[in-house]
């Protein structure tokens, strides 16, 4: 009698084999930490499944790269505004920061991905979204004064309090990505609902989400063309196109697309992952060729508005909601695809995987600080060598972070253990 037991046991463990999920636990210094796990069935001993637990390390470079570009977007130390410096290698330089318009993209990817295969718990979702409000605030106020001081601003009350509540831009106003993210986590239980039950309605949510946000800005790209064709192109179209009726607008709406693409990623992974190994060159040599060229084309488009408008068009920032990042945001997660963690780096992309949150949030006082002796070095003027002191600021931002965990953990367990006395 024992035989038809194992087999309903295995019966029931099987579908787990291709479902994917994350534990995302938060510390109280409020860094997200990542285990990700794959269930696969072994055979049943004493009731009991075995259970093999693995990383996505594609989603590891995929969040690395994205805080690597998000250094370089906060901290341009070569020549690049093409309106004060017209000539071809500051061209060449704006085009080449295209690219960078898909480093938070890739942190909503990611979030989307690992979130959408992770068991709703509402109550727990809801604490985490007040964790990560009061982190966003918490995060703030220890670095608005660091960076007033390094502003030269007098640190007083009312400033302190009218940059923090304002999130200053300039200072930190980088942090709107952590509101950007608390707007998608008020929805995620409706999303995941859907996601779970009706994916139909799933994708009409994202379509709808893609019309209003990336559609409105094809729109007024459009209409941006047309008056120079006839003659009246002295500004760069920039309003919204469907009025009251646009539900998207003012909340970083295009966030949702990239969200809940991570989570169509997610869904249709094993079928990913099995063409990515019938045709591999071919999707890294089309990925490749794809990046090469959007960004080319975004370069382009935002030369024509800055010549257009007379003022500057940042294609770093200007460019989020616009056709060619989300491509090149779904290129270089092909291109992620093949990290496989095999080399002696991979621990360091882990660290700063797991520790996002943390580098992104005190990145910005490390990278203030270090500029003021590296900006006008002659030699520091070029991609390359912005490359690596985004690494240098990552390097010292991550060793922040930890040694901040690891004391607030030191401190923890005292408390612990005056109270167990």
């Amino acid at each position: 009698m024992a035989l038809p037991r194992i087999n309903k046991i295995a019966t029931r463990i099987a579908p787990a084999d291709l479902r994917h999920f994350r534990r995302a636990t938060v510390d109280i210094t409020g860094f997200f930490r990542y285990d990700r796990h794959i269930l696969s069935t072994g055979l049943a001993r004493g009731g009991k499944s075995m259970e093999k637990k693995t990383r996505y390390h594609f989603i590891d470079m995929m969040e690395f790269s994205g805080m690597l570009m998000a250094l370089i977007s906060h901290a341009v130390l070569f020549p690049f505004n093409v309106l004060e410096q017209p000539r071809g290698l500051v061209y060449f330089n704006y085009i080449l920061l295209g690219i960078i318009s898909t480093s938070v993209p890739l942190f909503f990817l990611a979030n989307g991905f690992l979130l959408f295969g992770k068991p709703l718990d509402l109550k727990k979702h809801l604490m985490k979204i007040l964790r990560m409000v009061a982190y966003t605030f918490l995060g703030g106020a220890v670095t608005l004064p660091p960076i007033m001081i390094m502003a030269g601003t007098p640190v007083t009350l009312k400033g302190f309090l009218e940059g923090l509540w304002t999130f200053r831009q300039g200072w930190i106003n980088h942090l709107w990505y952590m509101g950007a993210l608390v707007c998608i986590y008020v929805f995620f239980p409706l999303l995941k609902t859907a996601y779970d039950n009706n994916i139909k309605v799933f994708c009409w949510f994202m379509a709808a989400a893609a019309v209003f946000t990336f559609g409105n800005v094809f729109l007024c790209s459009c209409a941006t063309v047309a008056l120079d064709l006839l003659g009246r192109g002295d500004h760069v179209v920039d309003f919204n196109v469907f009025n009251m009726f646009n539900p998207f607008w003012g909340m970083f709406g295009y966030s949702f697309v990239y969200f809940c693409a991570g989570g169509l990623i997610r869904r249709h992974l094993p079928k990913i992952e099995a063409l990515m190994d019938r045709a591999r060159w071919k999707m890294n040599a089309g990925a490749a060729a794809v990046i090469v060229v959007f960004t080319l084309c975004l370069g382009l488009w935002g030369i024509y508005c800055c010549r257009i408008g007379g003022t500057f068009w940042n294609n770093r920032w200007d460019g989020f909601d616009t056709v060619f990042t989300f491509v090149n945001v779904l290129a270089v997660g092909v291109l992620c695809l093949n990290y496989k963690a095999a080399h002696g780096w991979s621990r360091a992309i882990r660290l700063v995987s797991e520790n996002t949150l943390g580098i992104y949030i005190f990145h910005m006082v490390f990278s203030r600080f270090m500029q003021r002796f590296v900006q006008d070095l002659t030699f520091m003027q070029n991609p390359v060598s912005n490359i690596l002191f985004a690494l240098v600021v990552m390097a010292v931002t991550l060793a922040f972070v930890l040694a901040l965990k690891k004391a607030a953990g030191f401190i923890k367990g005292r408390l612990l253990r005056k109270e167990k006395q």
